[in-house]
C-alpha cells in the first residue's frame, strides 16, 4: 500500500495498482490508454477509477484528475525534499559530510499579500468566533480556486493570512499580470462578500491586499519559496492597504504590467508627489476591473486593422486572431494592446491566462474556472447541459457574447492550438456566429525577429490567404537582473532530456546539437521526442546542411544566462 497526503493532518491510502491509475489519469490518459498501459482490462480500469473517485470525493475525471496531479506534485515534493535533504549532507564512511554543490538560478517572483480585517483577530464571542471561521474557509476556497486556474502558488499562515505567488517553480510571459489580476479579483470579492455576509462589522471589515515583484535567488530543484524579498514587500504594502482601501503595488508590478488593467497613481495632497514606502519604494494602487484601460496602440502603429475588426464583430460575425511574436514575450504586449483597443470601442473584455500544463484536462479545468469567475460577475445563470466540456465552454463565451460583443484573449507561448482541440469543431461552430473575438497567441517555429497579428476569419482553420498584419516591435521592458523571461518560460516548460540537450550544447562548443541529442537521448523514440519539444519551441530549427542548429545566438546566450550555478556565481 502507498500513502499520500491529502492535508498535514490527513491521508490517503491506495494499493500499487490504484496509485499507478492515480498517476495516468494525471496525465490525462483515456480508459483505453491505462488499460493498455497496464495490461488490464477497460472495466478493471473503471473499477479502479470508481473506488479513487470516492476517495479523492470527486464526481467528474476532469475533477480527479487535477486532484490526482496535486497529491502526486505534493507527493513528489516531499521526496524530492528528502532527497535533497540527504544529498546535501550524506555521511562517509570515515563519520565526515559530503556536502553536494548546490546551484541556484535567478527567477522574478511576484507576490500577492492578504491581510485579514481586524474583526478576525478581535472575534472572542461564539457568534463572532463563528462568522470569522466562515469567512476563512470561504476567503482559503475563492483564493486557491482562483489561483490554481491560474497556475499560482499559495502559502497559508497558523493565522489565516494568505501569502500566494507566480513565477516559480515553473515561470509564465505573464506572472506579473496574473498576480495582479489576482489582487483586483480578490478585492471586489471581498466587496460582494461584506455585503452579503458581514454588513454589520462595518469599519472592522478591510481586507488588506499587497502586490510585489522582486528578482529572487532560486535554488535548483525545490518548489516551494521560502522568504524572499517579494513576500516581505507584499505583506507590507497589504498593510497599507487597509487604511487606502484599494490594492496596492509596487511600481516593479506596474512597470512589468501597465496595460493589462487599470492603475491609479497614489500622490500627495500638499504637493502632488509620489509616495513611497520605506524597503519597498514607489507605490501605486490596483484600479477596479470596470475602470478604463490605458491606450497602448500607438505603440504599433494604432492598430487600424482593428477598427475593422471591431466592426465586424459587433454585425455578429466572429473573428479569430493569431499573434505570433519571437521573442514570445511581445506577443503579450500586442495582445494588452489590441484588448484595450476593443474595450475603448465598447467591447467587453475577457483575459484567461494558460496554465504552464498543456494537458487537455488541465486546460479545461483553468479556463472554466476562469470562465466561469466572468460569467458570474455577470449575474448570469447556464441555460443548457453540453455533451462535453469543450462545448460547455463556447456556450458560456456564446451566452456572455449575447449580452454585448466580447473579446476573449488567450495568454500563453502557443494557445492557438490547444483552445481549438478544446473546442472542437462542435465548439467553434457555436461561436461562428456570435460577436465575439478570439485572440490566441502562437509561437512561430521558424523566421526572423518580428511580431505579426493573423486574420483567421470565423473559424480558425488554415487559410492560405488570410491577412497578415505585421508590426514593429517597441522597446520591451528590461528585467531585473538581466533576466529573459520568455526564455525561463520555454526552459520550464522543456521535459528533462530536451533541457540536458540545450544546455550541454550551449556549454561544450565542441559538441554539436546533434552529439548532444546521441548523448542524452538512448533510443530513437525518445530522441524524436526531444527534437519536437525543441522545434516546436522554435529553439532549434533544420540546419542548412543537415542536422539542427540553434535559432539564433541570442537564444545560446539566453539558455546560458539562465542556467542555474553555484551560489557565488549567482551572486556575481
Amino acid at each position: 500500500m502507498a500513502t499520500l497526503k491529502t492535508s498535514p493532518d490527513k491521508s490517503l491510502s491506495l494499493s500499487d495498482r490504484q496509485q499507478q491509475i492515480l498517476g495516468l489519469l494525471a496525465e490525462g490518459k483515456s480508459n483505453k490508454e491505462i488499460a493498455a498501459d497496464l495490461s488490464i482490462e477497460q472495466g478493471t480500469v473503471k473499477q479502479h477509477l470508481f473506488v479513487l473517485f470516492k476517495k479523492l470525493g470527486v464526481v467528474s475525471r476532469a475533477k480527479a484528475a487535477v486532484v490526482a496531479e496535486q497529491l502526486l506534485k505534493t507527493s513528489n515534493g516531499n521526496s524530492r525534499h528528502a532527497d535533497h535533504v540527504s544529498h546535501k549532507s550524506p555521511t562517509t564512511k570515515g563519520g565526515s559530510s559530503a556536502k553536494k554543490a548546490e546551484r541556484y538560478q535567478w527567477r522574478l517572483i511576484s507576490a500577492v499579500s492578504l491581510a485579514l480585517p481586524d474583526f478576525v483577530a478581535s472575534a472572542s464571542s461564539f457568534d463572532s468566533i463563528a462568522v470569522r471561521n466562515h469567512f476563512l474557509v470561504d476567503l482559503q476556497k475563492q483564493a486557491e480556486s482562483l489561483l490554481d486556474s491560474l497556475d499560482g502558488r499559495l502559502s497559508i499562515s497558523p493565522d489565516g493570512s494568505l501569502v500566494a505567488w507566480f513565477g516559480h517553480p515553473r515561470a509564465h510571459l505573464d506572472d506579473s499580470d496574473r498576480a495582479a489580476y489576482f489582487a483586483q479579483y480578490m478585492s471586489e470579492w471581498m466587496a460582494r462578500y461584506v455585503a452579503k455576509n458581514l454588513a454589520s462589522l462595518s469599519g472592522k471589515v478591510d481586507l488588506g491586499i499587497g502586490v510585489a515583484s522582486h528578482p529572487e535567488l532560486v535554488e535548483e530543484g525545490i518548489e516551494n519559496l521560502y522568504a524572499a524579498d517579494a513576500y516581505r514587500k507584499a505583506m507590507l504594502l497589504a498593510q497599507h492597504s487597509k487604511i487606502l482601501r484599494r490594492p496596492l503595488s509596487d511600481f516593479l508590478t506596474k512597470k512589468l504590467s501597465p496595460h493589462s488593467l487599470p492603475w491609479l497613481d497614489i500622490r500627495t495632497r500638499d504637493g502632488g508627489k509620489t509616495i513611497e514606502l520605506r524597503n519597498v519604494g514607489e507605490i501605486c494602487a490596483i484600479g477596479p476591473s470596470k475602470a478604463a484601460l490605458v491606450d497602448s496602440s500607438l505603440q504599433w502603429g494604432g492598430l487600424p486593422f482593428m477598427s475593422r475588426i471591431c466592426d465586424s464583430v459587433q454585425e455578429g460575425v466572429a473573428q479569430w486572431l493569431s499573434v505570433e511574436s519571437w521573442p514570445p514575450l511581445a506577443a503579450s504586449s500586442l495582445m494588452d494592446a489590441m484588448g484595450n483597443f476593443a474595450h475603448a470601442r465598447g467591447i467587453q473584455l475577457l483575459r484567461l491566462r494558460a496554465p504552464n500544463n498543456h494537458r487537455r484536462d488541465r486546460l479545461l479545468a483553468s479556463y472554466s474556472t476562469q470562465i466561469e469567475v466572468f460569467f458570474d460577475a455577470l449575474g448570469l445563470e447556464e441555460k443548457k447541459i453540453y455533451n462535453t466540456a469543450g462545448e460547455r465552454i463556447a456556450g458560456l463565451l456564446s451566452q456572455i457574447a449575447q449580452t454585448a460583443p466580447l473579446m476573449v484573449e488567450l495568454y500563453g507561448l502557443k494557445t492557438l492550438d490547444s483552445f481549438k482541440m478544446l473546442l472542437g469543431d462542435a465548439g467553434i461552430d457555436l461561436l461562428a456566429a456570435r460577436p465575439i473575438i478570439i485572440v490566441a497567441a502562437n509561437l512561430p517555429q521558424t523566421g526572423n525577429r518580428q511580431t505579426c497579428a493573423r486574420l483567421l476569419g470565423s473559424r480558425p482553420t488554415e487559410q492560405p490567404f488570410s491577412r497578415t498584419f505585421t508590426m514593429t516591435q517597441p522597446e520591451s521592458a528590461v528585467f531585473p537582473e538581466g533576466i529573459q523571461l520568455d526564455f525561463q518560460v520555454m526552459l520550464d516548460s522543456l521535459s528533462d532530456s530536451a533541457r540536458n540537450i540545450l544546455t550541454k550544447a550551449v556549454n561544450n562548443p565542441e559538441i554539436s546539437l546533434a552529439e548532444s541529442i546521441t548523448q542524452e537521448c538512448d533510443s530513437h523514440h525518445k530522441a524524436q521526442s526531444a527534437i519536437h519539444e525543441l522545434t516546436s519551441f522554435g529553439l532549434i530549427v533544420p540546419g542548412v546542411n543537415g542536422g539542427f542548429d540553434f535559432r539564433d545566438v541570442s537564444t545560446i546566450d539566453a539558455i546560458r544566462h539562465l542556467e542555474a550555478m553555484p551560489l557565488e556565481v549567482a551572486k556575481a
